[in-house]
């Protein structure tokens, strides 16, 4: 039962952190690279929190989203002053930069040994089970995103992917909307970080690494854009390793065939979709 509650946690934070990549790149067209670095402030910030001040759910979860918040506002503020794959490169240099950071800021991150002791939110847990709590969170901001994406605001990211220079000459502040959806993306991927962080007990900079930034833009394109689908895309890349873990692989050829699978979906989904739009374009003609 435990180990059901723990793949059932694990695929709600990384759906979380793959609504969020989605709320910004789904409609803006641009994919960040920096997710992960996102995830690790959200997740170091509420550790220290918690070891140094206090333990409240709440706390825990407003501070680190504004602290996260205002650093990707100034992310974003550079950033996205670069276009398409220019903006790729940039998020991967942040990516780097702040994973840097994570593993070389002993005095605050305690480097690659991390931090250990991180209590559960003691406040909330005595009435809610850890589980359904962290799926409740998962619940709650995805149902914001809904909201906001539904929303009239939304028609300015969506008008913005497919003509930035319409949007401009109609009058809209085209920078300061991406600005926003990028910082609001950020702060929900440091709501997700905070669970983890509380969840395990235990954080290091392995944790939020490229890698990890790689693997969130999976679930997102994977899981095509919608949110149901990238909850079960979520749920595929969770459950992939511990499925070749019960065939018998050992460690070395798991993470291998984990990558190789993984790869190919991407690119069969990228074609899948390539193919798509010419099949529809035919069809037009």
């Amino acid at each position: 039962m435990a180990y059901i509650e723990h793949l059932f946690v694990m695929i709600s934070i990384y759906a979380l952190l793959g609504q969020s990549l989605n709320f910004f790149s789904g409609f803006t067209g641009l994919i960040s690279i920096a997710h992960a670095s996102f995830f690790g402030i959200g997740a170091y910030s509420s550790a220290l929190i918690t070891i140094h001040y206090t333990d409240s759910f709440f706390v825990n979860i407003l501070l680190p989203s504004i602290l996260t918040g205002c650093i990707s506002f100034v992310i974003a503020r550079i950033s996205l002053r670069s276009y398409e794959d220019y903006f790729i490169l940039m998020t991967l240099g942040i990516q780097i930069v702040l994973f840097s950071l994570f593993n070389n800021c002993t005095a605050l991150t305690n480097g690659p040994i991390g931090i250990s002791g991180i209590s559960n939110f003691s406040t909330v847990e005595q009435f809610i089970p850890q589980p359904i709590l962290i799926f409740l969170c998962y619940l709650f901001f995805s149902t914001i995103m809904i909201v906001i994406s539904r929303s009239s605001w939304a028609l300015n990211l969506k008008g913005i992917n497919d003509d930035e220079i319409l949007m401009l000459s109609l009058g809209k502040n085209v920078q300061l909307i991406k600005v926003t959806a990028f910082t609001f993306s950020a702060m929900t991927a440091s709501v997700a970080g905070v669970l983890y962080a509380h969840y395990m007990t235990y954080i290091d900079p392995s944790s939020f690494s490229l890698d990890e930034s790689v693997f969130i833009v999976a679930i997102m394109v994977l899981g095509r854009g919608s949110y149901a689908g990238i909850f079960l895309s979520a749920t595929f890349m969770i459950m992939l390793p511990e499925c070749l873990r019960f065939i018998g692989l050992s460690g070395f050829d798991e993470a291998n065939i984990k990558q190789l699978v993984v790869g190919m979906m991407i690119v069969g989904v990228v074609f899948w979709g390539k193919l798509s739009s010419r099949l529809a374009v035919w069809k037009v003609a």
